[in-house]
């Protein structure tokens, strides 16, 4: 097996993009969901019911993380500064810092009240699934660092749809090709060069995937076919959640042994 593609996205929620290289971290590749939109009261703001999130793009560039919605665009420092903020991801409460500027231009993109947010490198969100050990930690993201998907089987399951999907649907972290559908739910630990990874749970997945990156519309698929042949304890399963034992540096066409 080899990586095929990494993604990172800087902003929980929004539309994320592909990067060659990127720095394994205990809460996940470096940059990757440590900015959050919340609403007014802090509570974080999903696709689950605001689907135009997607519309948004968050792409990293050095020291910026830069925002785009059509032909507006917003540029921010990866590590900015202003007021606290106390907001929730799931189970979590957090005290993090407001990015006035960003919260403002993205009230516009989104025409709705919300808060830009960034977690501060000395805030520790820890795992709170009972399937994390007690040293994972993880950004913003919903409940593990990292998620493992694969290209055999994301190839299998288009077999099953009328219209085929991309992965960008599964917002993976790290993708694989080279293995035989659905192998990564046998996978307990891998290894990327120095880095190694060990896999937590299989990833349940919910209504997020059905949103079309492209045009934030929603529908049924996939997750009405992958309900037919993915579900295991009323879960509906693609991909896997892991969290890094070793950390370092991954690249487009490492080797993946498991």
């Amino acid at each position: 097996m080899r990586i095929s593609s990494l993604w990172i996205y800087p902003v929980k929620g929004l539309r994320g993009h592909r990067v060659e290289r990127a720095q394994v971290t205990r809460r996940g590749l470096l940059g990757d969901r440590r900015f959050m939109v919340v609403d007014a009261g802090g509570a974080f703001v999903s696709q689950r019911k605001h689907p135009g999130l997607v519309r948004v793009l968050a792409r990293l560039e050095g020291a910026r993380v830069v925002l785009e919605k059509g032909d507006e665009q917003l540029v921010l420092a990866a590590e900015p500064t202003g007021p606290k903020l106390r907001v929730s991801v799931w189970a979590s409460e957090l005290d993090a810092v407001e990015v006035e500027d960003g919260s403002a231009w993205l009230s516009r993109a989104l025409a709705m009240d919300v808060r830009l947010v960034w977690m501060t490198d000395d805030m520790h969100r820890p795992v709170t699934s009972s399937y994390g050990a007690l040293e994972d930690e993880v950004s913003f993201a919903d409940a593990f660092p990292y998620l493992l998907a694969s290209d055999a089987s994301l190839d299998d399951l288009n077999r099953r749809l009328a219209a085929p999907m991309t992965m960008e649907r599964f917002r993976p972290n790290l993708v694989v090709e080279g293995a035989a559908p659905w192998a990564e739910d046998g996978v307990r630990e891998l290894r990327v060069g120095d880095v190694t990874f060990a896999a937590r749970k299989p990833c349940g997945r919910c209504v997020v995937t059905t949103v079309d990156p492209d045009t934030a519309a929603t529908g049924e698929e996939p997750m009405a076919t992958l309900a037919t042949f993915r579900t295991v304890e009323g879960k509906v399963n693609f991909g896997v959640n892991l969290a890094p034992l070793r950390g370092g540096e991954v690249r487009v066409g490492d080797a993946v042994l498991v």
